[in-house]
């Protein structure tokens, strides 16, 4: 089942911002399997810089499940396990089903285009109009270990 939220009005100026804040809040609304505190929480952007900057503003000196949240840019090539969250933008898709082959453990895909639903991501973001929605695929994250929050999914059209 996929599941489309329509989740607030934005403009295109604000769209970064707006991701940033819809990728922290994510993380909040996600279980991992435990890990040690002392190891950061990781959310790793490729393709954008933009939405790299805002969620490095918005989330510093915050955390996650009592982690050290801590948001990095990524590389085409660089492993995808190293992240809890990874976030391939409209920019970088031509990366994104390579990454999502490297997936081994539990991290959080969330991408910008269709294509990214079907290669196996777990998210993704549409905007139309005025409107920033998202889409979730629960199947994929459980396939990965992951749960999506209740809360989330509570939100979500059907």
């Amino acid at each position: 089942m996929i599941c489309a939220v329509d989740v607030q009005a934005v403009d295109r100026l604000q769209e970064p911002a707006v991701k940033a804040g819809f990728l922290f809040n994510f993380s909040i609304f996600v279980s991992w399997p435990t890990t040690p505190s002392d190891q950061p929480f990781v959310v790793c952007i490729l393709g954008s810089p933009e939405v790299l900057g805002e969620l490095d503003r918005a989330a510093r000196g915050k955390t996650v499940a009592g982690r050290k949240f801590v948001a990095r840019e990524m590389a085409p090539g660089d492993d995808p396990n190293v992240c809890q969250v990874l976030f391939v933008s409209e920019h970088s898709d031509r990366y994104a089903s390579a990454l999502l082959r490297r997936v081994r453990g539990p991290v959080l895909t969330v991408g910008d285009t269709a294509f990214f639903l079907r290669e196996g991501g777990i998210m993704r973001f549409v905007v139309t109009g005025e409107r920033l929605k998202f889409q979730v695929d629960p199947e994929a994250a459980d396939r990965v270990g992951l749960r999506i929050g209740s809360q989330l999914l509570s939100v979500a059209l059907r």
